[in-house]
């Protein structure tokens, strides 16, 4: 099996680390299980399953985003969220080092978890995950989010499919990952409580919540960007 890593390091004031190495099968883009976890109850499928939730658990007996994040949530309890951490996220290609806080460092290991878990919901940010931005903007993860969408609607163009320019399927994906979050966050508060995970998904829902009402106004954002000639087009 074929795999790609990527290991976070958080370095806390009073000179503690916490150290996850994770490995992503490199065809499944998903994350490699560590089966020496005991799941905890609250990650069972049908503990507060999500409505939209296609699984069923005769053939899925835990959330599989669940199961993906039980340790990070158990290694985090008790810490305060708005304590300061200097975190070190390592790929093959870089290193990233920043100061923020326990709960932004925890919400961008979250979503990287999240995103590989193998949800069905979360299936269309796996190649954002294979290209993984540690603490990114709201601008920055405009531009990765739109541009994966219309990567995967040039495929499908190619393969006789269906295809959506329009962005519409993308708001909709988002509308369905927010509904996600939200019934996820009910899992995290009977593990954790007030801990760094709620916060964390707090968060990570922002962006879900706002993107599906302004997506045009998120195109305007980026448009200096993009919309200017290019020579090799004939402009």
């Amino acid at each position: 099996m074929m795999e790609f890593s990527v290991t976070y390091l958080f370095r806390f004031g009073d000179g503690t680390t916490k150290e996850f190495p994770l490995y992503f099968d490199l065809d499944s883009l998903e994350v490699v299980q560590c089966a020496t976890v005991e799941p905890p109850e609250w990650a069972r499928l049908t503990y507060h399953q999500c409505a939209i939730c296609p699984l069923k658990p005769e053939k899925h007996p835990y959330c599989p985003a669940a199961m993906s994040l039980a340790e990070v949530v158990d290694h985090f309890h008790g810490l305060s969220s708005h304590g300061e951490v200097v975190l070190e996220v390592y790929t093959r290609e870089r290193a990233v080092v920043s100061k923020t806080t326990v709960q932004r460092g925890v919400a961008s290991i979250m979503g990287l978890i999240m995103a590989t878990s193998g949800c069905p919901h979360m299936a269309f940010f796996k190649p954002m995950a294979r290209f993984h931005l540690p603490l990114a903007s709201e601008e920055e993860t405009v531009v990765r989010a739109m541009s994966t969408y219309l990567m995967f609607q040039l495929f499908r163009r190619e393969r006789g499919l269906h295809f959506d320019f329009d962005l519409d399927g993308l708001v909709r994906i988002y509308q369905n990952v927010n509904l996600v979050n939200k019934t996820f966050g009910i899992r995290l508060q009977a593990a954790s409580e007030e801990d760094p995970a709620c916060r964390a998904l707090i968060v990570l829902d922002a962006f879900t919540t706002i993107l599906p009402d302004v997506i045009d106004e998120s195109l305007e954002e980026v448009r200096y960007l993009f919309d200017r000639p290019l020579p090799a087009l004939g402009d």
